[in-house]
């Protein structure tokens, strides 16, 4: 079972939530202690949850055929009551993929649902229309044939919106031993908002790490403090924090910080 977390930044508590479970986890990151189950009120797959200014739970199910498929999201406080919830239309079954549903941009929270090509608000009781992006007539949106778009929301600040617009190139379906495979090529390309002067950017990668590592690879996270953050496995951070410190070429600055964090990792 995947495990959806979710971090109190005030009060240093870890939430934790499995579909096969109906309740919460939480942990004190502090202490390491567990803090005991948070009643759920709904049970069924769930995609992600934040935690908001009140220190309640707004989550994002997986829509479909389970008893939180209603719901687009639900908000709850620590004794599973429901502060407030947005319906979803009713769906006899469910999409999944590895774009999250909710995002925090500094100020509120935003939805995009599997395969959108629009952003919304989450207002009290509905999605509000955000942001569309516009792929044209001649460049309609993914829908398996070549040629076509998809947008991936990818993380907002005050200042920026980022998200990424993936083209099928080529789509080549073969068929082995009566089983077919389909193999496809495409681009990537990351649609960067400057909201301040009202500019839009596209770059096919965006670097912001010592190792080089393209930010697609990372789960991305907007907080309270404004702060962008990218969460790496610990394994994988302390293989690119050595190979960099072989590299004669290496930033004296990061070298020095990568050579005091990497005896605190076990």
């Amino acid at each position: 079972q995947q495990a959806i977390i979710a971090v109190d930044e005030v009060k240093d508590i870890l939430y934790v939530a499995d579909e096969a479970k109906s309740y919460f986890m939480s942990w004190d990151l502090n202490s390491g202690d567990y803090l005991g189950d948070i009643p759920r009120p709904f049970t069924g797959r769930i995609k992600n949850m934040l935690v908001t200014e009140n220190g309640n739970l707004l989550i994002a199910p997986v829509i479909g055929y389970f008893p939180s498929g209603d719901y687009y999201l639900w908000e709850q406080d620590l004794e599973g009551n429901i502060i407030r919830e947005i319906k979803a239309p009713h769906q006899d079954s469910y999409r999944d993929s590895q774009a999250m549903l909710l995002h925090f941009n500094s100020k509120g929270y935003n939805y995009i649902p599997y395969g959108s090509d629009t952003v919304f608000t989450a207002n009290d009781d509905r999605l509000i229309p955000a942001y569309l992006v516009d792929f044209g007539s001649k460049n309609e949106k993914l829908s398996g044939k070549v040629g076509g778009k998809s947008f991936t929301y990818r993380f907002e600040s005050e200042r920026f919106f980022c998200g990424k617009i993936y083209s099928l190139k080529t789509s080549e379906t073969t068929t082995i031993n009566g089983g077919t495979t389909t193999r496809t090529t495409g681009k990537n390309e990351y649609l960067i908002l400057d909201k301040k002067i009202n500019k839009i950017y596209l770059n096919e990668r965006i670097i912001n790490d010592f190792s080089g590592i393209n930010i697609s690879l990372y789960w991305i996270s907007n907080q309270r403090n404004s702060t962008i953050s990218f969460a790496a496995n610990a394994v994988d951070f302390v293989d690119q924090a050595e190979k960099y410190l072989d590299n004669p070429d290496a930033d004296s600055k990061i070298k020095a910080r990568l050579e005091k964090i990497l005896p605190t990792i076990d």
